[in-house]
């Protein structure tokens, strides 16, 4: 009884393996090097100075800020002893209103940045995915596979170079 159990699944085994096999083999598979989407793609350098350019002003602000900040700063540090007591907590109160407020401001810009980044990067990505799917149809390929989860492929199968090529249209 238990060699025929051992027969079976053995049997079950090699007859999974050749269905995965020949599954495989009928399938065409093309893959897509998103690395090199992101690095040559005309649309994400134009992302990023959109990007660069809607913040710019902000981050100037940002700049300003700060200066003013490491100017008052130093004022207090070098004219601590010199000051009347009254003068020395305003400036003190000053400088640590500045700070809290340089803070608040850099945070505030950070996570605007973030989500303008992330919400633009998503835009692109969705249009990378439509492309991707017009050139799988093309070329009827089956399942389209990023280069980054694979050990080894044929260059035969990249079809990075015709994405890139529809995306600039």
């Amino acid at each position: 009884m238990k060699k025929f159990l051992k027969l079976s699944g053995l049997f079950a085994a090699l007859l999974l393996l050749f269905n995965v096999q020949a599954f495989a083999a009928a399938m065409n598979v093309g893959v897509l090097d998103m690395h090199e989407i992101m690095s040559k793609s005309k649309q994400v350098e134009e992302m990023r100075n959109n990007l660069q350019k809607q913040f710019k002003p902000r981050e100037d602000k940002l700049v300003s800020a700060r200066d003013s900040f490491q100017k008052d700063a130093e004022k207090l540090e070098k004219e601590k002893t010199v000051l009347s007591k009254a003068d020395l907590e305003k400036l003190k109160k000053k400088v640590m209103d500045q700070q809290r407020d340089l803070q608040e401001k850099q945070m505030s810009f950070q996570q605007d940045v973030m989500k303008a980044q992330n919400e633009a990067l998503k835009n692109f990505i969705d249009k990378v995915k439509d492309v991707v799917k017009d050139v799988a149809k093309d070329e009827k390929i089956d399942i389209v596979l990023t280069k980054d989860t694979i050990a080894y492929v044929d260059d035969s199968l990249d079809i990075t170079s015709k994405v890139l090529k529809k995306l600039e249209k």
